[in-house]
């Protein structure tokens, strides 16, 4: 029997979790892969005269901006949420979550997790390392981020060469992270555009699982940035399934990031 303090939780559960599956909604590697950083310029070997060189088929066109926004909305769990998404660049993920009003704030930053939701008076406030042992989830922001946007994760070397199929183009990596286990990771791109139409994560030696699908992109400022997204996040602790309607994006236009942790508020 589902008490009213046991659908509270549930829901409170539900809610963090929308955020981190969120969350889980910028390549520095090497050098065969983009680099965010860069103007969104494509990368690969450049081509000297009179010597003939092979197609590259792992040029990556990576999005590129210091400042980034959408609003977005999504199922978790049977409950429909929406919200907005903010980014600084390499530096700081904010998001927001409404159930017709606000019910819970993420803060990520390189080094910390932190969030809150408010139906249940929780907050969680760690590092990486530790939101690995909670949730079952290890990733760190610089993947984070690049999932949000449709770039290249970071700290990827070519485990296999690349595959074509017409115009999917499938390449192969596997991911270095500090203080995480390595990940295998399959990118399928399209050819022409360059773009990333879909990312499968896999962590080695466990069971996670995330896998990242962008259905839809929109010219955003002559950039294509990804409009609907599916996510589906596997781990020992937490399994789910989201689909993320962006809507109104806009880069490089600063915005704040108000976030403080109330002080009655108890650790999850």
């Amino acid at each position: 029997m589902n008490t009213p303090r046991k659908k509270s939780r549930k829901i409170a559960i539900a809610l963090l979790a929308a955020m981190m599956v969120i969350a889980v909604a910028s390549c520095r590697s090497a050098k065969q892969i983009a680099d965010s950083g860069r103007g969104g310029e494509e990368t690969g070997a450049t081509e000297e005269p009179a010597v003939r060189h092979e197609e590259r088929l792992d040029t990556i066109q990576n999005a590129a901006y210091r400042y980034y926004s959408s609003n977005f909305s999504c199922e978790v769990d049977g409950i429909s949420v929406n919200g907005q998404i903010r980014i600084v660049h390499d530096s700081a993920i904010w998001v927001s979550v409404n159930k017709i009003i606000e019910v819970g704030r993420l803060l990520l930053t390189p080094t910390r997790v932190q969030g809150y939701v408010k139906l249940a008076n929780k907050y969680i406030d760690c590092d990486y390392a530790t939101l690995t042992k909670l949730w079952g989830i290890d990733l760190d922001y610089g993947t984070i981020e690049a999932l949000l946007t449709g770039n290249c994760p970071p700290g990827c070397r070519k485990s296999e060469e690349p595959q074509r199929e017409g115009d999917r183009v499938t390449l192969y990596y596997r991911q270095e992270s500090s203080g995480s286990q390595s990940r295998l990771l399959t990118i399928e791109k399209d050819y022409k555009s360059k773009k990333i139409n879909k990312i499968d994560s896999r962590r080695l030696g466990d069971r996670q699982r995330i896998g990242c699908e962008y259905r839809e992109r929109k010219n955003i400022g002559g950039q294509l940035m990804p409009s609907r997204v599916a996510l589906r996040v596997k781990s020992s602790v937490y399994s789910g399934v989201t689909e993320l309607q962006m809507e109104k994006t806009t880069l490089n236009m600063r915005q704040a990031l108000p976030f403080s942790i109330p002080k009655r508020y108890k650790p999850f």
